[in-house]
């Protein structure tokens, strides 16, 4: 298995107004962020948890699902992770905002493709 060295996100349930919107992450940080984002210390594979989704300064963004879905057993073959919060685009923007503080790359169109058919 190939695993690439930086970790993306994108908006996977598409964009504009909806009532709930799903963020997609893969790459070796998706735990790291994960934590970060709810301040749980540990996410058993293929469970959602309800959790208050933060900033770096303990703001509350959203209140929301997170999933961890590890590698290899995840549709890119990486760690995968999922955040289920509401659609509102202000609220969808600001956690994007902090994905990519934390170090997150935006995914290029085909990049989760890419990566699922290289792993």
């Amino acid at each position: 298995m190939k695993q690439d060295l930086t970790t993306i996100f994108a908006v996977s349930s598409g964009s504009g107004r909806a009532g709930i919107s799903v963020l997609r992450m893969t790459g070796p940080e998706v735990l790291r962020v994960l934590r970060a984002l709810t301040g749980r210390p540990v996410f058993t594979a293929r469970k959602a948890y309800f959790a208050n989704l933060r900033d770096g300064a303990g703001d509350v963004l959203d209140q929301g699902l997170a999933l961890f879905f590890p590698g290899p057993h995840s549709v890119t073959g990486e760690d995968l992770g999922e955040l289920h919060l509401h659609g509102s685009p202000a609220v969808v923007a600001s956690v994007l905002k902090v994905l990519s503080g934390l170090g997150l790359q935006h995914a290029e169109p085909g990049e989760f493709t890419r990566r699922a058919y290289q792993n």
